[in-house]
């Protein structure tokens, strides 16, 4: 005897078929949204917290790489300044965007304390991230007025 179980139990089933399908569908979808690779913008900034400083005082390079996953290249500074302090941050930043997903970016953060070796005026050049240069920037050194007087903090 032949079992009847009738179209609607048939349907069922295949509702039920589709609807597992769509959300497997969707959790694809997901993942694959939340592993969309980094934005390359490639980016290098860089800025001087001080354009004029005396010959006993340091002044932070702050350079920014965004969209870049490399190391930071400090050789064009030797010539003219000391690196006494270095310290980093590193942060991905998600965005989203209608029809695209979440984008991602990588963004670095190098402070970089820098000491003059002379007095004078001073191009601190470009330093390299990867194949990317920063900008350069002008600081002028100047002697310690005679007769002046520093606060010294311990």
């Amino acid at each position: 005897m032949p079992l009847n179980l009738g179209s609607s139990w048939m349907s069922k089933i295949s509702n039920r078929m589709s609807v597992r399908n769509l959300q497997a569908l969707a959790l694809v979808a997901c993942l694959c949204f939340q592993f969309t690779a980094f934005a390359q913008d490639g980016t290098v900034q860089s800025k001087l917290s001080a354009t004029t400083i005396t010959r006993d005082e340091s002044v932070t390079l702050e350079i920014t790489a965004i969209g870049m996953d490399a190391e930071l290249n400090l050789s064009s500074l030797d010539k003219d300044f000391e690196v006494v302090g270095r310290s980093s941050s590193r942060e991905v930043r998600a965005f989203m965007e209608a029809g695209k997903g979440t984008t991602r970016t990588s963004v670095v953060t190098w402070a970089l304390e820098l000491v003059p070796r002379e007095v004078g005026v001073f191009t601190v050049p470009p330093v390299r991230v990867g194949n990317v240069s920063s900008q350069s920037h002008t600081l002028t050194v100047n002697e310690l007025p005679t007769g002046a007087r520093r606060d010294i903090f311990v």
